[in-house]
């Protein structure tokens, strides 16, 4: 036997137990951090709101809900909520183009986060707010404020 065999041997059974459940964690972290990275790489990623804008005006001009829908990363995605979000862009797109509407304009460099309407500014009460990740911005989630 090896003297990391005799080493393991020796050792108490508690002290095994102890290690077995302390591998057990570490394994269920790790698959767990790669199960959320997955996610989010299967989601749209932005480096400027022009990008951002360009992708939810194709999903309008493709009448592409579950797209649009989809492409939220928020673990708690509404997916009704984010339907009728997108019938309200659609009504705000016919009557003033959104790349019009943000032309000029950007994320912020140095905030985690970023709201595009809400509280009747330029999309009325529609709220989609944007999470900054690994140098990219995806959509968080999305709704309207009363």
């Amino acid at each position: 036997m090896s003297a990391s065999h005799n080493l393991i041997f020796e050792l108490g059974v508690e002290t095994k137990m102890k290690m077995k459940w302390i591998m057990h964690i570490v394994i269920l972290a790790v698959l767990t951090a790669t199960v959320t990275i997955a996610q989010s790489e299967n989601k749209p990623a932005f480096t400027n709101l022009q990008e951002a804008v360009s992708f939810m005006v194709t999903c309008i001009n493709q009448g592409a809900t579950n797209r649009f829908d989809a492409a939220f990363v928020d673990p708690k995605n509404d997916s009704e909520m984010h339907k009728n979000v997108f019938i309200g862009l659609k009504r705000i797109n016919e009557n003033r183009p959104l790349a019009t509407l943000y032309q000029g304009k950007d994320f912020p460099t140095n905030s985690p986060a970023f709201w595009l309407g809400g509280h009747g500014k330029e999309l009325g009460f529609i709220n989609i707010r944007f999470i900054h990740t690994n140098g990219v911005w995806q959509l968080s989630d999305s709704f309207y404020c009363r």
